[in-house]
Parts: structure tokens; sequence; C-alpha cells
């Protein structure tokens, strides 16, 4: 976890996000790629987008119920 993550973790009272990062790459493999998250939230429900950072996405992670207080 980098600095900026554990001080969003805190902030925003997300630490739920870092597991449901942690555990779907685990899922998806990494080992060759970098990894860029964005979080998309609409109403109550969010959409983890796993990215290589130069716009190519790996897999999306739907995440029915969130009370992230960020649009993105």
């Amino acid at each position: 976890m980098t600095d900026g993550t554990k001080y969003l973790a805190e902030e925003a009272e997300c630490f739920w996000m870092m597991d449901a990062v942690a555990s779907h790459l685990s899922e998806i493999g990494t080992a060759d790629w970098f990894a860029l998250i964005r979080v998309k939230v609409q109403g109550s429900r969010a959409t983890m987008v796993y990215e290589d950072g130069n716009g190519h996405e790996h897999d999306r992670q739907e995440i029915p119920v969130t009370d992230f207080p960020l649009p993105e």
C-alpha cells in the first residue's frame, strides 16, 4: 500500500477497497504488468476498473453496495 492509498483508506474509511483490490489482483494475476485501479461510483454501486496505466483494461469488478464518498 502506498502512502496515497493509505491516506485514502483512512480518510474515506474505505479499507474494504484495499481488500477488494488485493483479492481481485490475486485472482486475475499481475506478475507481468503494472495495475492502475479506477473506481467509478453510481449511486450506491461502484465499478472498479483494472488497467495497465496506458488505457488498456485488464478486468472489471462490480461492487454492489458502497458508501464511498467520492464519485471516482
